[in-house]
């Protein structure tokens, strides 16, 4: 796939009730942090915005973030 062709919007639903893993979302927030799968993804594809949402269970702690935007490789929100 060339990136300047894929635009848009990604939304990911996963169901992970403890969020997305630390190790794949590294560096969205932390510049000094090695670069997980979602920074890589969003670096390589700069027009894609990509929001991932997660399951809620309650009584479930979470470790990583059950929601997130990036695009171009900045954290949205």
């Amino acid at each position: 796939m060339e990136p300047e062709k894929v635009k848009g919007t990604l939304e990911m639903y996963q169901s992970n009730p403890i969020g997305v893993c630390t190790s794949c979302i590294s560096g969205i927030t932390n510049d000094a942090a090695k670069e997980g799968i979602f920074l890589q993804f969003s670096k390589k594809y700069p027009d894609l915005k990509i929001v991932v949402t997660s399951v809620k269970r309650d009584g479930v702690r979470k470790v990583g973030r059950l929601n997130f935007t990036i695009q171009n490789g900045k954290y949205l929100k």
